[in-house]
């Protein structure tokens, strides 16, 4: 019998997901498009901790990505913005 992964766990594969398909330089455009919602003295560090500082200041979550598909829309990453938009649709 296969038990079923916590949705935390489901989220942060997701998150995982999106940072690895994100080229250099999105990512530059992601951090700062996120403005003072990440530290300065953070915004270099890789986007998995980026991500964990988005969640632990509330931002984003399992039940509510529309933050993140916000910029990866404005950054023109419309198909991980897909991506995420449907894991938080069927949660």
């Amino acid at each position: 019998m296969v038990e079923k992964m916590p949705n935390d766990f489901e989220f942060r594969k997701l998150l995982l997901d999106v940072a690895n398909k994100m080229s250099e330089d999105a990512k530059k455009e992601f951090v700062f498009l996120l403005g003072d919602d990440i530290p300065r003295r953070k915004q270099d560090d890789p986007l998995v901790e980026i991500f964990q500082i988005l969640i632990n200041v509330g931002r984003i979550s399992e039940t509510d990505c529309s933050y993140l598909v916000q910029i990866l829309q404005a950054i023109r990453l419309t198909e991980l913005a897909y991506v995420v938009a449907r894991f938080e649709n069927r949660n």
